[in-house]
């Protein structure tokens, strides 16, 4: 009768290296196959993304990359490597925390989040692994008692890291700037109303005629940001006039 060996004996020992060789092959398999031109592309948006936000993800990249209308790649799984890189090339470390994406294709699936390592951190300072079968997203910061003078400060200071004052100042531009958000509110209103909000599906821009309004607010804070202009104190001092002025000032029509 012949010996029957064990089964397992058949079988390779698991190993948990060679398990990770295989997977940094097929990443770099991917990555060789894919548009060259998209890689150096996706690798430039990693970087600037990493100078400008603490933590982020890869949709971070695919909107960057969308943005500055990059090259296409035939195998979005190529954007796995590019991740791997952020590592090996010391710009971040995955913080074992996930959030799900924001991009319609990826039915919300978990993204890993990154921390960056050219970016200051002082946004988030729980960096610990989530809870096992817990899903942990970045704290936005309590805007709840936002004051004008913080206001000011942060839309100048979001502005300008987005690179909208690199290149020499254009006030009537950015007046002109003002009134095309306005108008963009009145074309919310006559299409949805006053209250309705939505998000648009690209990458989650929340919209509406409210939001229209808060871009004209946070373009006029950016100005006087750039500008060293007091826009509480002015505030202040029109608001206590306009108490002193009569009834419907003089009879005002409008």
């Amino acid at each position: 009768m012949p010996i029957i060996k064990d089964y397992q004996e058949s079988l390779p020992l698991f190993s948990e290296g060679i398990a990770e060789q295989k997977k940094q092959e097929a990443l770099a398999q991917v990555e060789a196959n894919a548009n060259p031109e998209w890689v150096t592309a996706a690798k430039t948006a990693v970087r600037k993304i990493a100078e400008e936000k603490p933590f982020f993800t890869s949709d971070d990249v695919w909107i960057e990359l969308e943005r500055v209308d990059a090259p296409a790649t035939h195998n979005p799984a190529a954007m796995g490597s590019i991740m791997k890189w952020v590592a090996s090339s010391k710009l971040g470390e995955a913080t074992g925390k996930h959030k799900p994406s924001i991009r319609t294709s990826t039915h919300k699936r978990q993204l890993m989040i990154w921390k960056s390592h050219l970016c200051a951190t002082d946004t988030w300072d729980d960096v610990r692994p989530p809870e096992e079968n817990r899903t942990v997203v970045i704290k936005e910061p309590n805007m709840d008692e936002l004051t004008i003078k913080q206001l000011v400060t942060e839309s100048h200071s979001t502005a300008k890291s987005k690179g909208w004052w690199d290149e020499k100042i254009n006030i009537g531009e950015k007046v002109a700037l003002m009134h095309s958000e306005l108008s963009e509110a009145l074309e919310e209103y006559r299409s949805h109303g006053e209250k309705k909000v939505y998000q648009r599906k690209s990458d989650g821009k929340p919209e509406g005629f409210i939001f229209e309004l808060a871009d004209t607010v946070i373009r006029i804070a950016d100005l006087c940001g750039e500008l060293d202009l007091n826009l509480e104190k002015a505030l202040k001092t029109k608001m206590q006039f306009n108490k002193t002025r009569p009834y419907r000032h003089g009879n005002k029509k409008i």
